[in-house]
């Protein structure tokens, strides 16, 4: 396990381990991360909090997205190729999830 920087971070299994495995954790994070809000909050879906420029700011609430390589399928020269994979598929992972949730 490690932190890739932000709110990314990466764990490197030994067994091939697909979405099937890594589904029931998201689901039960999302169910339970709302516990963590008031009752105002999950209705509108965000908080309302300064960001680091000190300014009030919209942020959604929390969800976990997991992107997966599997290095039986896709060849990686190096982990700066692993990692803009797994970037690239994070992001398309958020669209999707976005665009479920409207």
């Amino acid at each position: 396990m490690g932190h890739v920087g932000g709110d990314d971070f990466v764990v490197i299994a030994e067994d091939h381990k697909g979405r099937e495995t890594y589904d029931p954790v998201v689901q039960q994070f999302e169910e339970e991360v709302v516990s963590f809000y008031n009752s105002e909050d999950r209705e509108k879906g965000y908080i309302l909090s300064a960001n680091r420029q000190g300014e009030m700011e919209r942020f959604p609430l929390m969800t976990l997205t997991v992107a997966v390589c599997d290095n039986q399928i896709c060849k990686f020269e190096d982990v700066f190729d692993l990692t803009e994979a797994l970037a690239e598929k994070k992001k398309a992972l958020k669209q999707e999830k976005q665009k479920n949730s409207i």
